[in-house]
């Protein structure tokens, strides 16, 4: 029985011994850059240990593009290109999944995909509103309110009033008025243009 639980503008595809987590790339910011963030952990029921034990290093980059991960019923192979020059050359890991993880993962990958790309549309879109790039929370925000989009189907509106800042409150409300720190953000995302982006991520484009 694999869980899916939402980690931000991500998911975590939890099953018995392994969890998949897949994040969002939020600054894909070129054809071709990576798009899907994929962490791998161990649940304390195969290390006998009382948390999640994360088993990629640290200091090696785990963002694929997503014809870099391959999946078929018994494994996942997550290898990309490390050098330009040397393209024949992959580096990445390979995990054997779990009974039910292949389906999750052929459900899930697409979307995540599916919002970096339009996260980073979105950010594009805001730049003349705000007059420049949107900085690293804005950036956050902005996954955030694709994710409900295209994870829950929320209309643009809905997506809005339930972004969550770093601080863990909601940040924009048609009622109460928006976050200062986000409130020219806000106004660039109610924009026809970027509600137009948001509606076409909601159908799944």
């Amino acid at each position: 029985m694999i869980e899916v639980r939402r980690l931000q503008a991500g998911v975590s595809l939890e099953g018995p011994h392994y969890i998949i987590q897949l994040i969002p790339v939020s600054s894909a910011d070129s054809l071709g850059s990576p798009t899907v963030i994929v962490s791998v952990l161990a649940r304390p029921a195969l290390t006998a240990d009382d948390r999640n034990v994360r088993l990629e290093a640290y200091d090696v980059r785990h963002e694929f593009r997503l014809a870099d991960i391959a999946v078929d019923v018994h494994e996942m192979r997550c290898l990309r290109i490390a050098y330009e020059r040397a393209p024949l050359f992959r580096e990445g890991f390979t995990l054997v999944l779990e009974e039910g993880m292949a389906e999750q993962l052929a459900t899930y990958l697409p979307r995540i995909d599916l919002i970096s790309l339009v996260a980073t549309g979105v950010s594009e879109a805001v730049k003349p509103k705000l007059g420049r790039a949107p900085l690293p929370h804005e950036q956050a925000v902005i996954a955030d309110v694709v994710a409900s989009t295209v994870l829950d189907q929320s209309t643009p509106a809905q997506a809005m009033a339930f972004a969550m800042g770093f601080g863990s409150e909601c940040v924009f409300s048609e009622t109460r008025g928006d976050h200062p720190d986000y409130a020219t953000l806000g106004a660039a995302l109610r924009a026809p243009a970027v509600v137009a982006i948001l509606q076409e991520a909601q159908r799944g484009r």
